[in-house]
């Protein structure tokens, strides 16, 4: 059983040791999302919207194409506070 404390420490620090990259626009899948394991998704600005575009990309390390050195290439680092709510909310649920 997870203790209450616990449970509001791990809601409010989801975002930390998560990258997110941002190519400003250029394609839908606007963010790359780097979570602290490895994994890469792809995020638009609206990625839990019908229309929006929320998935699994590779890991980094695991699968060939896949390095922070390729994903910093094409994109710049974005402050994680500046996101809308929407894309830190699929970042949340991308680590449950």
């Amino acid at each position: 059983m997870v203790s209450k404390k616990h449970k509001t420490i791990t809601q409010r620090n989801y975002l930390r040791g998560v990258k997110v990259y941002d190519n400003g626009g250029r394609s839908m899948d606007r963010y790359t999302v780097v979570l602290p394991n490895g994994d890469v998704y792809g995020m638009s600005e609206h990625p839990n919207h019908p229309q929006g575009f929320n998935q699994y990309s590779g890991t980094i390390g695991m699968d060939e194409g896949y390095s922070i050195f390729n994903i910093e290439l094409n994109n710049k680092r974005t402050d994680k506070s500046k996101l809308s709510a929407e894309v830190k909310q699929a970042i949340k649920e991308r680590q449950t």
